[in-house]
Protein backbone atom coordinates (compact mmCIF):
# COMPACT_ATOMS: atom_id res chain seq x y z
CA UNK A 1 0.00 0.00 0.00
CA UNK A 2 1.32 3.44 -0.94
CA UNK A 3 2.06 5.93 1.82
CA UNK A 4 -0.62 8.36 0.61
CA UNK A 5 -3.18 5.55 0.40
CA UNK A 6 -2.33 4.42 3.91
CA UNK A 7 -2.67 7.98 5.19
CA UNK A 8 -6.08 8.42 3.56
CA UNK A 9 -7.19 5.02 4.83
CA UNK A 10 -6.15 5.74 8.39
CA UNK A 11 -7.62 9.25 8.21
CA UNK A 12 -10.94 7.68 7.32
CA UNK A 13 -10.58 5.29 10.24
CA UNK A 14 -9.68 8.23 12.48
CA UNK A 15 -12.74 10.18 11.34
CA UNK A 16 -14.94 7.16 11.88
CA UNK A 17 -13.52 6.64 15.38
CA UNK A 18 -14.08 10.27 16.29
CA UNK A 19 -17.63 10.17 14.95
CA UNK A 20 -18.32 6.98 16.87
CA UNK A 21 -16.88 8.39 20.06
CA UNK A 22 -19.11 11.42 19.75
CA UNK A 23 -22.08 9.09 19.53
CA UNK A 24 -20.93 7.02 22.51
CA UNK A 25 -23.07 7.93 25.55
CA UNK A 26 -20.20 7.92 28.00
CA UNK A 27 -18.19 10.20 25.81
CA UNK A 28 -20.45 13.17 26.59
CA UNK A 29 -18.70 16.42 27.33
CA UNK A 30 -16.04 15.63 24.72
CA UNK A 31 -14.77 19.18 24.61
CA UNK A 32 -14.19 19.19 28.32
CA UNK A 33 -12.65 15.73 28.11
CA UNK A 34 -10.42 16.86 25.25
CA UNK A 35 -9.25 19.87 27.23
CA UNK A 36 -8.48 17.77 30.25
CA UNK A 37 -6.80 15.21 28.06
CA UNK A 38 -4.60 17.77 26.33
CA UNK A 39 -3.62 19.27 29.68
CA UNK A 40 -2.41 15.85 30.77
CA UNK A 41 -0.47 14.99 27.61
CA UNK A 42 2.80 16.28 29.08
CA UNK A 43 2.55 13.80 31.90
CA UNK A 44 1.99 10.76 29.74
CA UNK A 45 5.12 8.71 29.18
CA UNK A 46 5.63 5.61 27.15
CA UNK A 47 4.05 3.16 29.56
CA UNK A 48 6.38 0.67 31.10
CA UNK A 49 4.45 -2.47 31.33
CA UNK A 50 0.98 -4.45 31.54
CA UNK A 51 1.72 -7.78 30.73
CA UNK A 52 0.76 -11.13 30.86
CA UNK A 53 3.10 -13.94 30.24
CA UNK A 54 1.94 -17.28 29.08
CA UNK A 55 4.78 -19.78 28.95
CA UNK A 56 4.45 -23.32 27.85
CA UNK A 57 7.26 -25.58 28.95
CA UNK A 58 7.20 -29.03 27.54
CA UNK A 59 9.02 -31.87 29.27
CA UNK A 60 10.77 -35.00 28.15
CA UNK A 61 10.31 -38.34 29.86
CA UNK A 62 14.07 -38.74 30.20
CA UNK A 63 17.39 -37.60 28.81
CA UNK A 64 17.58 -40.61 26.54
CA UNK A 65 14.28 -39.92 24.75
CA UNK A 66 15.92 -38.05 21.86
CA UNK A 67 18.54 -39.68 19.70
CA UNK A 68 21.95 -38.09 19.44
CA UNK A 69 21.94 -37.89 15.65
CA UNK A 70 18.82 -35.66 15.58
CA UNK A 71 20.31 -32.19 16.01
CA UNK A 72 18.80 -29.00 14.61
CA UNK A 73 20.87 -26.94 12.18
CA UNK A 74 21.88 -23.92 14.27
CA UNK A 75 21.40 -21.60 11.29
CA UNK A 76 17.90 -22.86 10.50
CA UNK A 77 15.94 -20.04 12.13
CA UNK A 78 18.20 -17.06 11.53
CA UNK A 79 16.12 -15.95 8.52
CA UNK A 80 13.28 -14.77 10.77
CA UNK A 81 12.72 -11.03 10.45
CA UNK A 82 14.55 -9.03 13.12
CA UNK A 83 13.01 -5.66 13.90
CA UNK A 84 11.76 -3.65 16.87
CA UNK A 85 11.19 -5.37 20.20
CA UNK A 86 8.06 -4.62 22.29
CA UNK A 87 8.40 -1.27 24.02
CA UNK A 88 10.98 0.04 21.55
CA UNK A 89 13.59 2.19 23.24
CA UNK A 90 14.36 2.26 26.93
CA UNK A 91 11.57 3.60 29.09
CA UNK A 92 13.41 6.59 30.49
CA UNK A 93 13.56 6.65 34.25
CA UNK A 94 11.70 3.37 34.73
CA UNK A 95 14.69 1.03 34.57
CA UNK A 96 18.20 1.31 35.90
CA UNK A 97 20.86 1.36 33.19
CA UNK A 98 22.66 -1.57 34.79
CA UNK A 99 19.50 -3.66 34.86
CA UNK A 100 18.76 -3.12 31.19
CA UNK A 101 22.32 -4.08 30.33
CA UNK A 102 21.99 -7.24 32.42
CA UNK A 103 18.83 -8.23 30.55
CA UNK A 104 20.44 -7.65 27.18
CA UNK A 105 23.55 -9.55 28.16
CA UNK A 106 21.56 -12.72 28.65
CA UNK A 107 18.95 -12.23 25.94
CA UNK A 108 21.46 -11.38 23.21
CA UNK A 109 23.56 -14.43 24.02
CA UNK A 110 20.69 -16.88 23.54
CA UNK A 111 18.46 -15.08 21.04
CA UNK A 112 18.28 -16.53 17.54
CA UNK A 113 15.73 -14.02 16.25
CA UNK A 114 13.51 -11.15 17.36
CA UNK A 115 9.90 -11.07 16.29
CA UNK A 116 8.51 -8.20 14.25
CA UNK A 117 6.62 -5.49 16.15
CA UNK A 118 4.99 -2.22 15.11
CA UNK A 119 7.26 0.73 15.71
CA UNK A 120 5.91 2.95 18.47
CA UNK A 121 4.67 6.36 17.31
CA UNK A 122 5.64 9.35 19.45
CA UNK A 123 2.77 11.63 20.43
CA UNK A 124 3.54 15.28 19.58
CA UNK A 125 4.68 17.46 22.46
CA UNK A 126 2.45 20.51 22.90
CA UNK A 127 5.39 22.62 24.05
CA UNK A 128 6.96 22.22 20.61
CA UNK A 129 4.01 24.15 19.13
CA UNK A 130 4.19 27.17 21.41
CA UNK A 131 5.82 30.32 20.02
CA UNK A 132 8.15 32.52 22.04
CA UNK A 133 5.39 35.08 22.53
CA UNK A 134 3.05 32.44 24.03
CA UNK A 135 0.90 31.68 20.98
CA UNK A 136 -0.16 28.10 20.32
CA UNK A 137 0.03 26.82 16.72
CA UNK A 138 -3.28 24.94 16.64
CA UNK A 139 -3.28 23.98 12.97
CA UNK A 140 0.30 22.70 13.02
CA UNK A 141 -0.36 20.72 16.18
CA UNK A 142 -3.57 19.30 14.73
CA UNK A 143 -1.71 18.09 11.63
CA UNK A 144 0.99 16.50 13.77
CA UNK A 145 -1.62 14.95 16.05
CA UNK A 146 -3.52 13.41 13.14
CA UNK A 147 -0.30 12.09 11.64
CA UNK A 148 0.58 10.51 14.99
CA UNK A 149 -2.92 9.04 15.32
CA UNK A 150 -2.73 7.53 11.84
CA UNK A 151 0.69 6.04 12.53
CA UNK A 152 -0.44 4.69 15.89
CA UNK A 153 -3.05 2.44 14.32
CA UNK A 154 -1.47 1.79 10.91
CA UNK A 155 -0.68 -1.81 11.82
CA UNK A 156 -4.44 -2.48 12.06
CA UNK A 157 -5.37 -1.07 8.66
CA UNK A 158 -4.67 -4.17 6.61
CA UNK A 159 -7.54 -6.21 8.04
CA UNK A 160 -11.09 -6.25 6.72
CA UNK A 161 -14.11 -5.66 8.93
CA UNK A 162 -14.92 -9.36 8.65
CA UNK A 163 -11.42 -10.36 9.76
CA UNK A 164 -11.59 -7.99 12.71
CA UNK A 165 -14.96 -9.28 13.86
CA UNK A 166 -13.99 -12.94 13.48
CA UNK A 167 -10.69 -12.55 15.33
CA UNK A 168 -12.00 -10.58 18.30
CA UNK A 169 -15.10 -12.74 18.58
CA UNK A 170 -12.73 -15.70 18.84
CA UNK A 171 -11.06 -14.25 21.92
CA UNK A 172 -14.41 -13.25 23.44
CA UNK A 173 -15.88 -16.71 22.82
CA UNK A 174 -12.85 -18.32 24.47
CA UNK A 175 -13.34 -16.05 27.50
CA UNK A 176 -16.99 -17.06 27.64
CA UNK A 177 -16.20 -20.78 27.55
CA UNK A 178 -13.33 -20.64 30.05
CA UNK A 179 -14.24 -17.93 32.54
CA UNK A 180 -16.39 -20.01 34.90
CA UNK A 181 -13.90 -22.88 34.98
CA UNK A 182 -10.83 -20.69 35.54
CA UNK A 183 -12.25 -18.21 38.08
CA UNK A 184 -14.68 -20.28 40.15
CA UNK A 185 -14.06 -22.43 43.21
CA UNK A 186 -12.01 -19.99 45.26
CA UNK A 187 -14.75 -18.15 47.12
CA UNK A 188 -13.44 -15.47 49.46
CA UNK A 189 -10.20 -14.86 47.57
CA UNK A 190 -9.27 -12.44 44.81
CA UNK A 191 -8.61 -14.03 41.44
CA UNK A 192 -7.89 -12.78 37.96
CA UNK A 193 -6.79 -14.16 34.60
CA UNK A 194 -6.16 -12.93 31.08
CA UNK A 195 -8.35 -14.51 28.37
CA UNK A 196 -6.41 -12.67 25.66
CA UNK A 197 -3.02 -13.87 26.83
CA UNK A 198 -4.10 -17.44 27.46
CA UNK A 199 -5.75 -17.51 24.03
CA UNK A 200 -2.47 -16.57 22.33
CA UNK A 201 -0.56 -19.19 24.34
CA UNK A 202 -3.00 -21.93 23.41
CA UNK A 203 -2.91 -20.84 19.77
CA UNK A 204 0.87 -21.30 19.82
CA UNK A 205 0.38 -24.66 21.53
CA UNK A 206 -1.92 -25.70 18.67
CA UNK A 207 0.79 -24.64 16.21
CA UNK A 208 3.47 -26.90 17.71
CA UNK A 209 1.20 -29.93 18.14
CA UNK A 210 -0.62 -32.18 15.68
CA UNK A 211 -3.27 -34.91 15.50
CA UNK A 212 -5.81 -35.20 18.32
CA UNK A 213 -3.65 -33.00 20.55
CA UNK A 214 -4.01 -30.08 18.14
CA UNK A 215 -7.70 -30.82 17.55
CA UNK A 216 -8.50 -30.60 21.27
CA UNK A 217 -6.71 -27.26 21.62
CA UNK A 218 -8.43 -25.78 18.55
CA UNK A 219 -11.83 -27.04 19.73
CA UNK A 220 -11.44 -25.04 22.95
CA UNK A 221 -10.45 -22.02 20.84
CA UNK A 222 -13.56 -22.47 18.70
CA UNK A 223 -11.94 -23.31 15.34
CA UNK A 224 -11.42 -26.49 13.32
CA UNK A 225 -8.86 -25.28 10.79
CA UNK A 226 -5.25 -24.39 11.65
CA UNK A 227 -5.08 -21.92 8.77
CA UNK A 228 -8.05 -20.01 10.15
CA UNK A 229 -6.53 -20.05 13.64
CA UNK A 230 -3.31 -18.56 12.27
CA UNK A 231 -5.22 -15.76 10.56
CA UNK A 232 -7.36 -15.09 13.64
CA UNK A 233 -4.37 -15.07 15.98
CA UNK A 234 -2.38 -12.63 13.85
CA UNK A 235 -5.39 -10.33 13.42
CA UNK A 236 -6.33 -10.41 17.11
CA UNK A 237 -2.71 -9.73 18.08
CA UNK A 238 -2.58 -6.62 15.91
CA UNK A 239 -5.98 -5.35 17.04
CA UNK A 240 -5.15 -5.74 20.73
CA UNK A 241 -1.65 -4.25 20.41
CA UNK A 242 -1.18 -0.62 21.51
CA UNK A 243 2.00 1.35 22.10
CA UNK A 244 1.21 4.91 21.07
CA UNK A 245 2.30 7.17 23.92
CA UNK A 246 -1.16 7.15 25.51
CA UNK A 247 -1.69 3.46 26.16
CA UNK A 248 0.32 0.27 26.25
CA UNK A 249 -1.28 -3.06 25.47
CA UNK A 250 1.79 -4.99 24.39
CA UNK A 251 1.72 -8.69 23.61
CA UNK A 252 4.94 -10.67 23.32
CA UNK A 253 5.86 -14.28 22.70
CA UNK A 254 8.96 -16.44 22.87
CA UNK A 255 10.00 -19.94 21.93
CA UNK A 256 12.72 -21.37 24.18
CA UNK A 257 14.60 -24.30 22.62
CA UNK A 258 16.93 -26.93 23.98
CA UNK A 259 20.50 -26.64 22.65
CA UNK A 260 22.16 -30.03 22.64
CA UNK A 261 22.54 -33.10 20.43
CA UNK A 262 19.17 -34.51 21.52
CA UNK A 263 16.59 -32.46 19.62
CA UNK A 264 15.85 -31.71 16.01
CA UNK A 265 13.31 -28.90 15.62
CA UNK A 266 11.39 -28.12 12.45
CA UNK A 267 12.57 -24.70 11.13
CA UNK A 268 9.33 -23.90 9.27
CA UNK A 269 7.34 -24.12 12.50
CA UNK A 270 9.86 -21.96 14.34
CA UNK A 271 9.63 -19.32 11.62
CA UNK A 272 5.82 -19.44 11.54
CA UNK A 273 5.71 -18.84 15.31
CA UNK A 274 7.82 -15.72 14.79
CA UNK A 275 5.86 -14.31 11.87
CA UNK A 276 2.28 -15.28 12.78
CA UNK A 277 2.44 -15.20 16.58
CA UNK A 278 5.21 -12.56 16.90
CA UNK A 279 7.40 -14.86 18.99
CA UNK A 280 11.16 -14.42 19.39
CA UNK A 281 13.35 -17.52 19.50
CA UNK A 282 16.00 -18.44 22.08
CA UNK A 283 18.19 -21.51 22.50
CA UNK A 284 20.33 -22.63 25.39
CA UNK A 285 21.16 -25.38 27.86
CA UNK A 286 18.06 -26.40 29.81
CA UNK A 287 18.70 -26.38 33.55
CA UNK A 288 21.70 -24.06 33.36
CA UNK A 289 21.78 -21.00 35.62
CA UNK A 290 22.42 -18.61 32.73
CA UNK A 291 19.54 -19.89 30.58
CA UNK A 292 17.24 -19.65 33.60
CA UNK A 293 18.38 -16.07 34.05
CA UNK A 294 17.65 -15.33 30.40
CA UNK A 295 14.08 -16.58 30.85
CA UNK A 296 13.59 -14.47 33.98
CA UNK A 297 15.15 -11.44 32.27
CA UNK A 298 12.75 -11.77 29.35
CA UNK A 299 9.71 -12.18 31.59
CA UNK A 300 10.65 -9.15 33.68
CA UNK A 301 11.36 -7.06 30.61
CA UNK A 302 8.01 -7.86 29.00
CA UNK A 303 6.02 -7.37 32.22
CA UNK A 304 7.76 -4.21 33.39
CA UNK A 305 8.88 -5.95 36.57
CA UNK A 306 5.28 -6.03 37.82
CA UNK A 307 5.47 -9.78 38.49
CA UNK A 308 9.07 -9.96 39.69
CA UNK A 309 8.13 -11.91 42.84
CA UNK A 310 6.60 -14.67 40.72
CA UNK A 311 9.22 -14.49 37.98
CA UNK A 312 12.11 -15.11 40.36
CA UNK A 313 10.97 -18.71 40.86
CA UNK A 314 10.77 -19.50 37.14
CA UNK A 315 13.41 -21.84 35.73
CA UNK A 316 13.92 -24.67 33.26
CA UNK A 317 14.26 -28.25 34.36
CA UNK A 318 17.15 -30.07 32.72
CA UNK A 319 14.62 -32.40 31.04
CA UNK A 320 12.66 -29.55 29.43
CA UNK A 321 12.44 -30.02 25.67
CA UNK A 322 11.01 -26.58 24.85
CA UNK A 323 9.01 -23.73 26.31
CA UNK A 324 6.46 -21.43 24.74
CA UNK A 325 5.97 -18.14 26.56
CA UNK A 326 3.52 -15.32 25.83
CA UNK A 327 2.99 -12.06 27.71
CA UNK A 328 0.53 -9.21 27.84
CA UNK A 329 1.39 -5.91 29.50
CA UNK A 330 -1.25 -3.20 29.93
CA UNK A 331 -0.83 0.38 31.16
CA UNK A 332 -3.33 3.18 30.62
CA UNK A 333 -4.57 6.41 32.19
CA UNK A 334 -8.24 7.13 32.81
CA UNK A 335 -9.94 9.47 30.37
CA UNK A 336 -11.18 11.29 33.49
CA UNK A 337 -8.81 10.72 36.39
CA UNK A 338 -9.93 10.60 40.01
CA UNK A 339 -9.04 13.58 42.20
CA UNK A 340 -6.88 12.48 45.13
CA UNK A 341 -8.74 14.74 47.54
CA UNK A 342 -11.86 12.73 46.75
CA UNK A 343 -10.29 9.47 47.93
CA UNK A 344 -11.23 8.52 51.47
CA UNK A 345 -11.92 5.50 53.65
CA UNK A 346 -15.17 3.57 53.47
CA UNK A 347 -16.39 0.14 54.45
CA UNK A 348 -16.17 -2.80 52.06
CA UNK A 349 -18.48 -5.68 52.97
CA UNK A 350 -16.29 -8.72 52.29
CA UNK A 351 -17.60 -12.24 52.80
CA UNK A 352 -15.18 -12.71 55.68
CA UNK A 353 -16.30 -9.48 57.35
CA UNK A 354 -16.25 -5.73 56.89
CA UNK A 355 -12.94 -4.08 56.04
CA UNK A 356 -11.99 -0.42 55.78
CA UNK A 357 -10.16 0.71 52.67
CA UNK A 358 -9.62 3.73 50.42
CA UNK A 359 -12.43 4.40 47.93
CA UNK A 360 -11.97 6.64 44.90
CA UNK A 361 -14.97 8.82 43.95
CA UNK A 362 -16.04 10.43 40.71
CA UNK A 363 -19.26 11.63 39.09
CA UNK A 364 -19.88 10.63 35.48
CA UNK A 365 -21.91 13.45 33.98
CA UNK A 366 -23.17 11.47 30.99
CA UNK A 367 -22.52 7.83 31.75
CA UNK A 368 -24.25 4.63 30.68
CA UNK A 369 -25.81 2.40 33.33
CA UNK A 370 -26.55 -1.25 32.54
CA UNK A 371 -29.14 -3.17 34.52
CA UNK A 372 -28.93 -6.92 34.11
CA UNK A 373 -31.24 -9.43 35.73
CA UNK A 374 -28.68 -10.11 38.46
CA UNK A 375 -26.27 -7.17 38.34
CA UNK A 376 -25.60 -3.55 37.49
CA UNK A 377 -22.64 -2.47 35.36
CA UNK A 378 -20.81 0.75 34.52
CA UNK A 379 -18.01 1.53 32.05
CA UNK A 380 -14.94 3.64 32.77
CA UNK A 381 -12.97 4.74 29.69
CA UNK A 382 -9.22 5.07 29.16
CA UNK A 383 -7.39 8.05 27.67
CA UNK A 384 -6.70 6.35 24.34
CA UNK A 385 -7.29 8.78 21.46
CA UNK A 386 -11.04 8.01 21.74
CA UNK A 387 -10.71 4.37 20.73
CA UNK A 388 -13.06 3.59 23.66
CA UNK A 389 -10.99 0.91 25.36
CA UNK A 390 -12.48 0.63 28.82
CA UNK A 391 -12.88 -1.11 32.15
CA UNK A 392 -16.30 -2.46 33.07
CA UNK A 393 -17.41 -3.10 36.65
CA UNK A 394 -20.12 -5.65 37.51
CA UNK A 395 -21.88 -5.26 40.87
CA UNK A 396 -24.07 -8.27 41.77
CA UNK A 397 -27.50 -7.58 43.20
CA UNK A 398 -27.94 -8.06 46.93
CA UNK A 399 -28.18 -11.79 47.60
CA UNK A 400 -26.45 -12.72 44.32
CA UNK A 401 -23.03 -14.38 44.47
CA UNK A 402 -20.34 -12.83 42.32
CA UNK A 403 -19.61 -16.32 40.98
CA UNK A 404 -23.08 -16.46 39.46
CA UNK A 405 -21.95 -13.76 37.04
CA UNK A 406 -19.24 -16.02 35.59
CA UNK A 407 -21.84 -17.88 33.50
CA UNK A 408 -24.34 -15.05 32.97
CA UNK A 409 -25.10 -14.45 29.24
CA UNK A 410 -25.79 -10.78 29.95
CA UNK A 411 -22.25 -10.44 31.33
CA UNK A 412 -20.85 -12.09 28.20
CA UNK A 413 -22.77 -9.59 26.08
CA UNK A 414 -20.73 -6.78 27.66
CA UNK A 415 -17.49 -8.69 27.05
CA UNK A 416 -17.70 -8.79 23.28
CA UNK A 417 -20.23 -11.63 23.09
CA UNK A 418 -23.04 -11.80 20.57
CA UNK A 419 -25.81 -12.10 23.18
CA UNK A 420 -28.34 -9.32 23.64
CA UNK A 421 -27.04 -6.67 26.00
CA UNK A 422 -28.92 -5.92 29.23
CA UNK A 423 -31.15 -2.88 29.49
CA UNK A 424 -29.20 0.34 29.60
CA UNK A 425 -29.89 3.98 30.29
CA UNK A 426 -27.73 6.68 28.70
CA UNK A 427 -26.67 10.15 29.84
CA UNK A 428 -26.94 9.17 33.48
CA UNK A 429 -25.46 11.15 36.35
CA UNK A 430 -23.54 8.32 38.03
CA UNK A 431 -22.01 8.86 41.46
CA UNK A 432 -19.26 6.28 41.14
CA UNK A 433 -17.13 4.85 43.96
CA UNK A 434 -14.57 2.06 43.65
CA UNK A 435 -11.95 0.83 46.13
CA UNK A 436 -8.32 1.14 45.14
CA UNK A 437 -7.01 -2.35 44.69
CA UNK A 438 -3.88 -4.29 43.84
CA UNK A 439 -4.81 -7.95 43.41
CA UNK A 440 -2.94 -10.95 42.10
CA UNK A 441 -3.54 -14.61 41.34
CA UNK A 442 -1.26 -17.60 40.97
CA UNK A 443 -3.06 -20.56 39.44
CA UNK A 444 -1.98 -23.96 38.14
CA UNK A 445 -4.32 -24.55 35.20
CA UNK A 446 -3.55 -28.05 33.92
CA UNK A 447 -6.50 -29.68 35.70
CA UNK A 448 -8.88 -26.91 34.64
CA UNK A 449 -7.71 -27.06 31.03
CA UNK A 450 -8.23 -30.82 31.00
CA UNK A 451 -11.80 -30.26 32.19
CA UNK A 452 -12.18 -27.86 29.27
CA UNK A 453 -11.17 -30.62 26.86
CA UNK A 454 -7.38 -30.40 26.45
CA UNK A 455 -6.35 -33.84 27.71
CA UNK A 456 -3.90 -35.44 25.29
CA UNK A 457 -1.29 -32.70 25.68
CA UNK A 458 -0.89 -33.76 29.33
CA UNK A 459 -0.70 -37.47 28.55
CA UNK A 460 2.80 -38.86 28.00
CA UNK A 461 1.49 -41.58 25.75
CA UNK A 462 -0.87 -39.41 23.66
CA UNK A 463 0.72 -35.97 23.38
CA UNK A 464 1.76 -35.16 19.81
CA UNK A 465 4.36 -32.39 19.37
CA UNK A 466 5.49 -33.57 15.97
CA UNK A 467 4.67 -30.21 14.33
CA UNK A 468 7.76 -28.76 16.06
CA UNK A 469 9.99 -31.68 17.06
CA UNK A 470 10.73 -34.45 14.56
CA UNK A 471 11.46 -37.09 17.21
CA UNK A 472 8.72 -35.96 19.56
CA UNK A 473 7.65 -39.20 21.22
CA UNK A 474 7.59 -38.83 24.99
CA UNK A 475 7.04 -35.04 25.15
CA UNK A 476 4.06 -33.78 27.12
CA UNK A 477 2.92 -30.81 29.20
CA UNK A 478 3.62 -31.23 32.89
CA UNK A 479 1.88 -28.13 34.29
CA UNK A 480 0.42 -24.73 33.45
CA UNK A 481 1.19 -21.91 35.90
CA UNK A 482 -0.76 -18.70 35.32
CA UNK A 483 0.15 -15.61 37.38
CA UNK A 484 -1.64 -12.28 37.03
CA UNK A 485 -1.62 -8.93 38.78
CA UNK A 486 -3.95 -5.93 38.30
CA UNK A 487 -3.85 -2.65 40.18
CA UNK A 488 -5.86 0.56 39.84
CA UNK A 489 -5.44 4.00 41.39
CA UNK A 490 -6.51 7.59 40.74
CA UNK A 491 -4.45 7.83 37.54
CA UNK A 492 -5.21 4.56 35.78
CA UNK A 493 -4.52 0.84 35.50
CA UNK A 494 -1.45 -1.36 35.33
CA UNK A 495 -1.62 -5.14 34.94
CA UNK A 496 0.57 -8.12 34.13
CA UNK A 497 0.47 -11.91 34.10
CA UNK A 498 2.42 -14.98 33.07
CA UNK A 499 1.72 -18.66 32.54
CA UNK A 500 4.28 -21.43 32.38
CA UNK A 501 3.48 -24.80 30.82
CA UNK A 502 6.42 -27.19 31.22
CA UNK A 503 6.82 -29.80 28.02
CA UNK A 504 -26.81 -7.27 39.42
CA UNK A 505 -28.39 -6.62 37.66
CA UNK A 506 -30.33 -3.96 39.31
CA UNK A 507 -33.67 -2.33 38.61
CA UNK A 508 -33.34 0.58 36.23
CA UNK A 509 -33.31 3.81 38.27
CA UNK A 510 -36.45 5.89 37.84
CA UNK A 511 -34.60 9.16 37.39
CA UNK A 512 -31.36 10.24 35.73
CA UNK A 513 -29.08 9.86 38.75
CA UNK A 514 -27.78 6.73 40.42
CA UNK A 515 -25.18 5.77 43.04
CA UNK A 516 -22.86 2.98 41.90
CA UNK A 517 -20.76 2.00 44.92
CA UNK A 518 -18.62 -1.12 44.70
CA UNK A 519 -18.69 -1.84 48.43
CA UNK A 520 -19.11 -5.62 48.25
CA UNK A 521 -17.46 -8.36 46.15
CA UNK A 522 -17.57 -7.42 42.47
CA UNK A 523 -16.29 -8.47 39.07
CA UNK A 524 -14.32 -6.39 36.57
CA UNK A 525 -12.90 -6.67 33.08
CA UNK A 526 -10.31 -4.63 31.16
CA UNK A 527 -11.54 -4.58 27.59
CA UNK A 528 -10.67 -3.51 24.07
CA UNK A 529 -13.05 -1.10 22.35
CA UNK A 530 -15.53 -3.78 21.25
CA UNK A 531 -15.55 -5.45 24.66
CA UNK A 532 -12.94 -8.14 24.00
CA UNK A 533 -11.62 -8.98 27.48
CA UNK A 534 -7.90 -8.61 28.08
CA UNK A 535 -8.19 -9.28 31.83
CA UNK A 536 -11.14 -10.53 33.92
CA UNK A 537 -11.14 -10.67 37.70
CA UNK A 538 -13.11 -10.87 40.94
CA UNK A 539 -12.36 -8.59 43.90
CA UNK A 540 -13.38 -10.22 47.17
CA UNK A 541 -11.13 -8.13 49.43
CA UNK A 542 -9.53 -4.90 48.07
Amino acid sequence: MKAEDLFENMSAIDDEVLERSEQTPSAGGDEQARSRKVARLRRIAAAAAVVLVVGAAVWMLGKGIFRENNKMDKNATTTVTVTVTPGGEKQGGNREEEKVSEWEKYLTKYRLAKAEYPKAAVIPNMEDYETKDGQFLFEAYDRAYRKWSNASYAHMSGFSASQRTTALNGVSSFAQSSMAQLLSGETGTNRVYSPANLYMALAMLAEVTDGDTRTQVMRLLGVNDIGLLREMSDTAWNLMYRDNGLMKSVLAGALWLRDDDACRYIPDTVERLAKTYHASTFRGTMGSAEYDQALRAWLNEQTGGLLSDSVKDQKFDELTALTIATTLYFNAKWRHSFETYNTYEQTFHAQSGDVTCDFMHQTFGSGTYFAGDKFAAVYQYFDDDYQNNHMVYFLPDEGVSVEELLSDPQVFALLGGEQEKPTCKDNMLINFAVPKFDISSNMELSEKLQKLGITDAFDMGKADFSALVENSQGIWLSKVDHSVRVKIDEEGVEAAAFTVMPAVGADMPSDDEVDFVLNRPFMFAICASNGTPLFVGIVEIP
